[in-house]
């Protein structure tokens, strides 16, 4: 089960309730957590609402979703990779408090008592397989200004390989065939988090969505890739 772009404590409870509902009547023996569970909000770079969640409150609300997510799938592997979000913590640490940075206790792992969930944390520069399949975040692919039309297209157009993406919030599927007959496919999954978030309250093209992978001995896949439209799978 691939879910991404939470933005813990801006997710939304109801679309991540139908995801994870769907990973366990599926018998799901892998959670992936394709980055930015956890937002971050305090300590962007970008201006920050002081009515917003506290740095306090979101890891808080993030480790109570592990540990929930742990109860909920007690025997399935868990991974999270992190994203932009993500790292906007070590980033502030480098930046504000770098006198403690090299003490493990205010990273991640030892904030959020990772080891206590059993959830393996994964630098956001790791390129992961799932069988022949690659996944990462997206923030690395989708640089500076370039923000496609159609995401899983501008996946291929940088990656040249079958890649499933994050961090756009938009559920898409390109598929090329190279003139030896392989087939690439790319796709982007929708998020898990509010849809008009405060620095977009009237347009966004946000879906909610994620996807189902099953991987063959073969290293060969298949992706089930949902958007979550009304409260139902599409």
């Amino acid at each position: 089960l691939l879910i991404s772009d939470l933005h813990i404590p801006y997710h939304n409870i109801d679309a991540v309730t139908i995801a994870l509902d769907y990973g366990k009547e599926n018998n799901v023996n892998t959670i992936f957590i394709n980055g930015d569970l956890i937002d971050n909000h305090q300590v962007s770079k970008f201006e920050s609402d002081p009515r917003k969640r506290s740095v306090k409150q979101e890891f808080d609300a993030t480790r109570q979703f592990l540990t929930a997510l742990r109860n909920a799938f007690p025997d399935a592997q868990i991974y999270w990779l992190k994203g932009n979000h993500c790292i906007r913590w070590e980033k502030f640490l480098l930046m504000k408090v770098r006198e403690i940075w090299d003490d493990d206790y205010f990273h991640l792992e030892e904030r959020l008592q990772l080891n206590d969930v059993k959830v393996h944390l994964l630098d956001d520069k790791v390129l992961v397989k799932a069988g022949k399949l690659s996944i990462t975040h997206g923030h690395h692919i989708f640089k500076g200004v370039f923000s496609p039309v159609n995401p899983s297209r501008g996946a291929f157009l940088r990656a040249k390989q079958s890649v499933i993406v994050g961090h756009l919030h938009r559920a898409s599927h390109h598929p090329e065939i190279d003139l030896d007959g392989k087939v690439i496919s790319c796709w982007s999954t929708g998020c898990l988090c509010e849809l008009r978030p405060n620095y977009s309250p009237l347009v966004s093209n946000s879906q909610h969505g994620f996807a189902h992978i099953m991987v063959e001995d073969s290293g060969d896949y298949t992706v089930k890739n949902f958007q979550i439209i009304n409260g139902k799978l599409h």
